[in-house]
């Protein structure tokens, strides 16, 4: 019988290696592909090459902008007020979830005119915080903020209420009330609709941060990819373009990353971690 059950168990192992190996090379291949069509779209005239220049001419433009640490500081400039605002997003809009799903009063009071500012675009209030702080980083910095904290509000607030009351009700009849209510109880049910509010946010931030840099500044990944466009120079924007989605993809992924680390009951671990839960979990 423990004969079998070691066969299934290293089985079962193959069987995740292989799925993971698989996953990598599906993910790899895809851009691939996408990169190899392109260019072979454009070589044989069916893309203007003046407009949608060939995957070959950009990485030869990524490269030297490299070189020259043009995409570098632009770079440099957007991750800081991206993870800047996030942070005061993700901080402010976790706190407000947890507060509006556990009261309410609170969520009477707030979630209408809370639910009527979600519906804005993001980018609509840049206008109204150029007016009250001028050009700046402030500016900046609170369009991310205001991308990623509804996100996350909304995820909050829902993860605490689908919390069921037997989870509440457990929690009182072993002593939490108030504050270790909230700390054991609370917050752990939520935070699969935190880390996806997370996913959620970090997508809307990088999407307003670029879409603000356009505009309001002249450094940054938005402002590298309106001035090239404003300039005709396709490559150089093309090199902005990927560069924003191997942010986003990066800081997607962190957060996934970290999701894992949190709550590990979410994902099945593998390999030598799999056997170190899974001992932790049985004593």
């Amino acid at each position: 019988m423990t004969e079998v059950v070691t066969q299934a168990a290293q089985n079962l192992a193959k069987r995740r290696r292989f799925e993971a190996r698989r996953d990598i090379s599906l993910a790899l291949l895809v851009p691939v592909v996408a990169m190899g069509v392109w260019e072979l779209l454009s070589r044989s005239g069916e893309l203007d090459a003046r407009l949608f220049s060939m995957p070959s001419e950009t990485a030869v433009e990524l490269w030297n902008m490299i070189k020259d640490g043009d995409l570098v500081d632009d770079l440099a400039v957007t991750v800081v007020r991206l993870l800047v605002g996030f942070s005061l997003g993700a901080v402010v809009g976790v706190a407000l979830g947890l507060a509006l799903g556990a009261s309410r009063v609170l969520r009477a009071a707030l979630s209408p005119s809370l639910g009527a500012l979600y519906a804005v675009p993001k980018i609509a209030f840049l206008p109204l915080l150029l007016l009250l702080f001028g050009l700046g980083e402030t500016p900046l910095i609170l369009i991310t903020f205001l991308g990623s904290f509804f996100a996350m509000y909304v995820s909050t607030e829902a993860g605490v209420l689908m919390l069921d009351r037997s989870s509440r009700e457990a929690g009182k009849i072993y002593g939490a009330r108030g504050w270790r209510l909230f700390w054991y109880v609370l917050l752990p049910g939520s935070l699969p609709g935190i880390f996806s509010g997370m996913r959620i946010g970090a997508g809307l931030a990088t999407t307003a941060i670029v879409a603000a840099e356009f505009v309001a500044t002249d450094r940054g990944l938005g402002a590298l990819i309106w001035r090239s466009w404003t300039l005709l120079q396709p490559p150089r924007m093309f090199v902005g373009i990927v560069t924003v989605a191997f942010l986003g993809a990066v800081f997607m992924q962190t957060i996934v990353w970290l999701e894992r680390r949190v709550i590990p009951w979410r994902s099945e671990p593998r390999g030598p971690r799999a056997r170190r839960f899974k001992r932790r979990r049985s004593s």
